[in-house]
C-alpha cells in the first residue's frame, strides 16, 4: 500500500515521462504543478512559478484572452477545451503553433477541483496543411488557366479555319461562274494566307513549353505594314461578311518598316480584328487605320 506521498511522486514521475506540456491550474488559473517539459517550453525553473497565474508565465507573449476565458469556464461550467489552437512566440521554440486541451480533475481526499492542461506543437502539421491547401489553390488556379487558355485558343483556330471553309466553298460551289479563274485563285491564295496562320497558331502553341523553360526566342523580322495589314484583313473579311460588316482600310503612304516578331505581331493584329468582328453590331464598319504619329 502506497502513501499518501509516494503516490503523489509516482504521479509526478508519470506526468514527467509524457513528452507534451502538462500543467495543472488551480481555478484562477495559478499553477499548482507542471512537467517538465512545460517548464523546458515557457523557459522557467520547477518550483519557481507554483502558484503563479498560467499567464503571467513564459513573458507573457503566449496570453490569450479568449483561451483564459475557456479555461475559467471549465470548473464553474464543467466544460472541456478541446483542441484549441494558440499560435505565439514560445521563448525556446520560436514561432510555434500549440494544440491546447483541457479538462477538470478532483482530488477525493481534499474535495479539490483542478484544471489539467495537455499542450502539443502541431506546427509541422499546420505548415503541411498550409502546403497542401496552396497546393490545392495552385492546381484549381492551373485548370481554370487551361479552361482559358483552351477557350482562347479555340476561337483563335476558328476564325482562320471558318476563312479557310468560306473561301473553299465559294470555290467549290464557283459562285462566281465558270469564266472568273482569276478570282479563285485570289481565292485560293486566301486560303493558303489562312492555313499559313492555323499553322503559326499551332507553332505557338508548342512554343508555350519553351517559353515555360525560359527558352523562348523573339525573332528579328521586317514587317512591311501595308502589306502585312492586308493580309490579315483578307482572312477576316469572310467573317465580316457574314456579319454584313464593312471592312475599310484606311493606311497612310509613308507608313515605314517594322522590325519585330512578325509571327507575334500578326497574332496580336488578328486578336483586334477577329474581336472587332465579334463586337461590332451586325451592319457596322471596321476600320483599320494606320499613320505615323510626329514627335513634339
Amino acid at each position: 500500500m502506497w502513501s499518501e506521498q509516494s503516490a503523489a511522486n509516482v504521479a509526478k514521475a508519470i506526468v514527467d515521462t509524457i513528452r507534451d506540456p502538462l500543467v495543472v491550474l488551480d481555478g484562477n488559473l495559478g499553477i499548482v504543478t507542471a512537467s517538465r517539459s512545460f517548464y523546458r517550453l515557457l523557459k522557467v525553473v520547477p518550483g519557481e512559478i507554483e502558484g503563479r497565474r498560467l499567464f503571467e508565465i513564459g513573458a507573457r507573449s503566449w496570453d490569450s484572452e479568449n483561451l483564459r476565458t475557456l479555461l475559467l469556464r471549465v470548473l464553474p461550467l464543467h466544460t472541456t477545451v478541446e483542441d484549441y489552437e494558440i499560435e505565439a512566440n514560445w521563448p525556446t521554440l520560436g514561432p510555434r503553433v500549440m494544440l491546447v486541451n483541457a479538462r477538470r480533475v478532483c482530488q477525493e481526499r481534499e474535495g479539490n477541483e483542478l484544471i489539467l492542461m495537455a499542450m502539443s506543437d502541431i506546427t509541422d502539421r499546420k505548415r503541411a496543411e498550409q502546403a497542401l491547401e496552396r497546393a490545392k489553390e495552385s492546381a484549381e488556379e492551373a485548370n481554370r488557366i487551361k479552361s482559358l487558355f483552351l477557350a482562347k485558343m479555340s476561337h483563335e483556330l476558328r476564325t482562320p479555319l471558318n476563312a479557310v471553309l468560306a473561301f473553299s466553298e465559294v470555290i467549290k460551289d464557283q459562285l462566281f461562274g465558270d469564266g472568273t479563274a482569276a478570282k479563285y485563285v485570289e481565292y485560293a491564295t486566301d486560303i493558303h494566307t489562312s492555313g499559313h496562320l492555323l499553322l503559326e497558331l499551332i507553332d505557338d502553341l508548342l512554343d508555350l513549353s519553351k517559353i515555360e523553360a525560359g527558352e523562348y526566342k523573339v525573332r528579328d523580322d521586317v514587317l512591311f505594314l501595308r502589306e502585312f495589314f492586308v493580309d490579315i484583313v483578307r482572312v477576316i473579311e469572310p467573317l465580316a461578311t457574314a456579319k454584313r460588316l464593312s471592312l475599310v482600310m484606311d493606311m497612310a503612304d509613308d507608313l515605314p518598316r517594322l522590325r519585330a516578331d512578325k509571327r507575334a505581331v500578326k497574332q496580336m493584329a488578328f486578336n483586334l480584328l477577329s474581336n472587332a468582328v465579334k463586337f461590332t453590331p451586325e451592319g457596322g464598319t471596321i476600320t483599320v487605320h494606320a499613320f505615323v504619329r510626329a514627335e513634339n
